[in-house]
């Protein structure tokens, strides 16, 4: 049953709390107008005064009820002041509309048009009852005393008092407003780099996964094993053969020698562009050891360049098969593996 009181139809969340407030103040108004109705002396000559502005008053409260439940603040909130303004002003015996304690309930329209709609409209509100106030002691409406003037003077204050209540607490909500919303950005804007980074990170180790599959596809293309038959494996060297490359190309032809039982390994030089110096040391090395695994090492694609090259080194290829190209080698070996 609360629950169904207080519901506001609206998404937002100001107007929610806005419209809560209003419906309070509905209900509060509602109390405190039975309440002066039962207080108040029927035999009292203010008494039919009184209840007009009671009757009329609680015929808006419905209507303000069903604005602020349907979320139209505004609407209902000037329809509860203005008319408790106009009440209190009309209704109110004339010699007591500046006394107390009627001069405090000349606050309450200002007060609820502050609170339920904007610090502006309570500046605005506030004017205007000082302006109603004065404009009904000058046309003689409301009798000027000793203690009206001074009384209009601590209305002014206390309305002043009020706006500048409901206009500090307006800043500070709007401060926080702002403070959340930037922190609600800067959140949003560090889950998108992070999103991003996670993003860059991905593409990151899928590029270098792909590289490393190419690199490796590149190491397998530049140092084949070719198997000839059962008993024989051909060695293209292509490129530029420095140290590093030397080694792999020792263990690649160690391990297929070993593995497939080889009887001969051609190493073909044909598409080698340049071996560097230090590299012919090692390309010795490779042949006696596979000499001494047993397998029958035979070199082609010797150029005119690298065959010099080897003889200012003074290194000796004796007892070691040679040819220029390498059609002679497989015709070589197949002759030498038939049955």
């Amino acid at each position: 049953m609360l629950a169904a009181i207080f519901t506001i139809r609206t998404t937002d969340a100001d107007r929610f709390v806005r419209g809560i407030l209003l419906k309070s103040m509905v209900l509060i108004s509602a109390i405190g107008l039975i309440t002066i109705f039962i207080m108040v002396d029927p035999n009292s000559p203010m008494r039919q005064s009184i209840n007009a502005g009671i009757f009329a008053m609680l015929a808006c409260l419905p209507i303000v009820f069903a604005l602020a439940h349907y979320g139209k603040i505004h609407t209902g909130s000037l329809l509860l002041a203005i008319p408790l303004l106009l009440v209190i002003f009309f209704a109110v015996p004339r010699t007591e509309v500046l006394e107390k304690p009627s001069t405090m309930l000349l606050l309450i329209p200002t007060l609820i048009v502050g609170i339920t709609i904007h610090s502006r409209a309570a500046a605005i509100f506030a004017a205007s009852t000082v302006v109603l106030a004065v404009a009904l002691m000058s046309s003689g409406y409301v009798p000027s005393v000793r203690g009206t003037n001074l009384a209009v003077v601590y209305l002014v204050a206390t309305l002043l008092f009020i706006w500048l209540l409901i206009y500090t607490l307006e800043r500070g909500r709007d401060e926080a407003r702002k403070q959340s919303a930037a922190a609600q950005q800067r959140q949003a804007l560090l889950a998108e780099r992070e999103q991003e980074l996670q993003h860059n990170n991905d593409d990151m180790q899928l590029k270098n996964a792909e590289l490393e599959r190419a690199l490796a596809l590149v190491q397998q293309l530049e140092m084949p094993i070719i198997p000839i038959g059962h008993s024989a494996v051909i060695v293209p060297l292509v490129g530029h053969i420095d140290m590093p490359r030397a080694e792999k190309i020792q263990a690649n032809i160690l391990g297929s020698v070993y593995q497939q039982r080889a009887n001969h390994v051609i190493i073909d030089l044909t598409g080698a562009t340049e071996i560097a110096p230090e590299v012919s040391d090692q390309l010795l090395k490779i042949i006696h050891t596979i000499a001494l695994l047993g397998a029958h090492v035979m070199l082609t694609g010797i150029s005119s360049t690298m065959a010099m090259a080897l003889v200012e080194k003074d290194i000796r290829l004796d007892g070691i098969w040679t040819s220029g190209n390498l059609a002679d080698a497989i015709h070589y070996v197949i002759e030498h593996s038939a049955p």
